[in-house]
């Protein structure tokens, strides 16, 4: 960031299979904070790979979302964002599976005393700190995140320049019936927060 100019880091959704939530990592999220750095998470090496049946190129379709829900649902376990409060990270795939698993982690935090001791605030609460992509490839699924997560919070998202990538991120955007107001947060205003950029005049 000094040297070069980035406005932050890409990191995997698990580092040599520990998840980014594993208190080991706390050094380096106070330094993105310290920083003001911007962390995207994106899959690598994703879990579940022996559950798979069928061609190489389904770790890309189905495990690396499920390996990044697993990621941002540790970060919500770990209260990270509580402890980090001015940290910014994003998560690809838009969240992955994390957009269905929220509703189960926010039920079992109200039933179980275990996971209420433990994680200090909402699940939903400090999902919604959290950035995610649009990358979903689906209308009611965007909508969905965006109920869910916060039209504040989702950015454009391509996946490029994997084969496996949105083409036409903008008009995926626009397709999905915004208003001109959330269409403008999620192609450029949201990603210039993220980023730390100076919003367009």
């Amino acid at each position: 960031m000094k040297t070069l100019g980035f406005p932050g880091v890409e990191v995997g959704s698990n580092i040599n299979g520990v998840p980014i939530g594993a208190p080991q990592f706390d050094p380096f999220f106070e330094a993105c904070e310290a920083l003001g750095a911007a962390v995207f998470v994106h899959a690598i090496r994703p879990a579940g790979m022996e559950r798979l049946v069928g061609p190489a190129p389904l770790q890309q379709v189905i495990a690396y979302p499920g390996d990044v829900g697993l990621a941002a649902a540790s970060v919500i376990t770990s209260n990270l964002m509580v402890r980090r409060p001015k940290l910014r990270i994003a998560f690809s795939h838009g969240g992955g599976t994390l957009g269905l698993l929220l509703p189960r982690l926010q039920q079992g935090w109200g039933v179980f005393p275990a996971l209420q001791e433990s994680v200090s605030e909402a699940p939903v609460a400090q999902a919604r700190k959290l950035f995610y992509d649009t990358l979903v490839f689906d209308a009611p699924a965007l909508r969905y995140l965006t109920e869910t997560f916060g039209s504040d919070q989702l950015l454009a998202g391509t996946d490029y320049p994997f084969n496996f990538h949105e083409r036409k991120p903008v008009e995926r955007i626009e397709a999905a019936g915004f208003d001109a107001d959330t269409i403008a947060r999620l192609v450029h205003r949201n990603a210039e927060r993220f980023l730390g950029l100076k919003a367009n005049a």
